[in-house]
């Protein structure tokens, strides 16, 4: 449990740091870094300039591009769901996956709970694939009992972010986009428990430049080891919300070293800081907005952490190209959390919260 403390205590501190007025401008490049990120794992890769112009002109964007867009839109809702007062519904949940799947090609999926089998690896055959996940007749039922167990409130909120982004991974409830719905679960999650409230901590970065180790964690946690993929997903949410504090502190650094350069004082500095504090942005230099986000927590994927698998009985493939995820881990982790093994592919509900 020190690596789901640590974790909570870096997003907390991230919302509370003291370089956190100059980040919070930049808070949508942070938000774009996660999505952009997120979609990677999938392996969907673009340049910032072509985001840009796709965000710019929708209808000249290619496929990635469009994808890519649509991932920081549903990304934005599930933040948007986490900061309002209600519960989440299973029509929330879904109204994500619709915006992110709603294209000409996949709208007939777009929020749509799956009806047929799908698996993950082994080509258009489920007898050589590395995991099957429940059958479709079992899905509303797991997705209702998932969806009760992110309302909770009597348990760590790291905790519950990692169990739940696996088990819903575990349940593949959507003909595709699993993987990217379910990071987005993550940000919603960790904005209605309240430690995330300012600025989103790009845990999607980390996972992205250490996917190999991402995709062992939800796989051991599909073979009954929680303990190691809360681990993985904790240290991988820590380093996100310790380097975006970095980021702060250095911009905060740059904006105090441009303005000494324009010739203002240290007091009309911090005169400045205090009026955009109070909601004034008349402050120079306040609002500066780099072109491109400054990503130190970039680095190469180790090949494509996600294999293709079929989409349903037939030879369809899962266009999102999902790896093996997760089910429970660590026995003992998961009686104490009430976690079933993903063979049985049971409910995470439970009257203890750890």
């Amino acid at each position: 449990m020190a690596q789901v403390e640590a974790a909570a205590q870096a997003c907390s501190a991230l919302d509370s740091s003291p370089g956190i007025d100059d980040l919070e401008p930049v808070a949508r490049l942070l938000l774009r870094a996660e999505s952009v990120a997120s979609s990677r794992i999938e392996g969907l890769r673009l340049s910032h300039r072509r985001l840009e112009e796709a965000r710019f002109e929708p209808g000249g964007a290619g496929g990635t591009a469009r994808a890519i867009v649509r991932n920081i839109e549903a990304m934005s809702t599930a933040i948007d769901l986490g900061s309002g007062s209600k519960a989440l519904t299973e029509d929330g949940l879904l109204s994500i996956h619709r915006i992110l799947m709603y294209t000409d090609q996949d709208q007939e999926i777009a929020g749509v709970v799956r009806t047929t089998q799908n698996w993950i690896g082994g080509g258009n055959t489920p007898r050589r694939a590395e995991f099957v996940p429940p059958p479709p007749d079992r899905v509303p039922a797991l997705l209702d009992d998932l969806i009760r167990f992110t309302n909770r409130s009597d348990l760590p909120a790291v905790l519950q972010a990692a169990i739940a982004h696996a088990q819903f991974e575990t349940i593949h409830p959507f003909a595709d986009g699993n993987g990217r719905t379910g990071r987005c679960l993550i940000h919603l999650i960790l904005r209605r428990r309240g430690i995330s409230l300012r600025v989103v901590p790009p845990v999607s970065v980390v996972l992205a430049a250490n996917a190999a180790e991402y995709v062992a964690g939800l796989t051991a946690f599909r073979d009954l080891d929680a303990a190691t993929w809360v681990e993985t997903f904790a240290s991988s949410l820590r380093l996100a919300g310790e380097r975006a504090i970095d980021l702060g502190s250095a911009l905060s650094s740059l904006k105090q070293e441009w303005l000494e350069r324009a010739g203002e004082s240290p007091q009309r500095i911090r005169d400045s800081t205090a009026r955009r504090r109070a909601g004034d942005s008349s402050g120079r230099l306040g609002r500066v907005r780099p072109a491109t986000p400054a990503c130190p927590w970039r680095g190469s994927t180790h090949g494509d952490p996600e294999a293709r698998g079929g989409r349903g009985s037939t030879a369809g493939h899962d266009r999102e190209a999902e790896q093996s995820v997760g089910s429970d881990r660590g026995a003992r982790s998961a009686r104490r959390l009430r976690l079933p093994g993903a063979i049985a592919w049971g409910p995470v509900t439970g009257s203890s919260p750890c």
